[in-house]
């Protein structure tokens, strides 16, 4: 990558310093988390058992929910990192989960994607 520079504030940054291997580990494992609570909020708002340990339940609060309800019954769920939404496809944050019972099934499978490094490239531009 090149170095981009901020017209709003003049500032240029050398991104290529900024994407290193050690920086994708961390944003990657720190996505893994943030999602292993959100499926943790699911199983809650499914009401299906939570097999985390109750240490770990009251360590680790639960955050706000990364999806939103639709009026047809469907989910859009979005990944954060660094709290900006991550951009899937360019433009398109969101990812459609169709039917709610199916929330949880999408997250494992977001995670294991995560782990995989596939949303690696994604998280580093978000």
């Amino acid at each position: 990558m090149s170095d981009e520079a901020n017209p709003s504030n003049g500032i240029t940054v050398n991104c290529s310093s900024l994407a290193g291997p050690d920086l994708v580990k961390v944003l990657r494992e720190d996505v893994i988390r943030d999602l292993q609570d959100q499926l943790r909020l699911a199983r809650l708002y499914l009401s299906v058992p939570d097999p985390s340990p109750k240490h770990y339940q009251t360590v680790r609060p639960l955050p706000d929910p990364w999806w939103i309800q639709r009026p047809d019954g469907n989910l859009l769920f979005v990944i954060y990192c660094l709290n900006k939404p991550v951009e899937i496809r360019p433009g398109v944050a969101a990812i459609l989960i169709e039917g709610r019972e199916n929330l949880i099934l999408a997250i494992k499978a977001l995670i294991n994607i995560v782990r995989d490094g596939r949303l690696d490239r994604a998280m580093v531009h978000s």
